[in-house]
């Protein structure tokens, strides 16, 4: 994951939270491209899929009650290959945005 990762775009998700509480817990979800973002090929390999499609995934996402934005690594990689180097980006990219959200959800 050797990619500097200030400039990652955010992906803000619509939720009911976003359209009627202000207040609402802020979460940013780090899109690393593990199991639950992979869909199948057309060999039947699972592969990481675009952060973008996670929402139509996962649409249990839209009814929880926080303002959720996503941010997905440039490099995708599943768990059982992240290096303790990759999880100082992570570490590192956590504090980066620390101040902003109310928390973190990595997957």
């Amino acid at each position: 994951m050797p990619v500097p990762l200030a400039d990652l775009p955010l992906l803000t998700l619509p939720t009911a939270a976003e359209a009627t509480d202000a207040k609402a817990p802020r979460l940013l979800i780090i899109y690393t491209g593990g199991t639950v973002g992979m869909v199948v090929n057309n060999r039947g390999e699972l592969v990481p899929t675009h952060f973008g499609k996670l929402d139509r995934k996962l649409p249990e996402l839209r009814q929880l009650p926080y303002r959720l934005e996503l941010l997905a690594l440039p490099q995708l990689i599943d768990s059982s290959y992240v290096t303790p180097a990759d999880w100082l980006q992570l570490a590192q990219l956590i504090g980066q945005y620390y101040t902003k959200f109310d928390g973190f959800v990595v997957l």
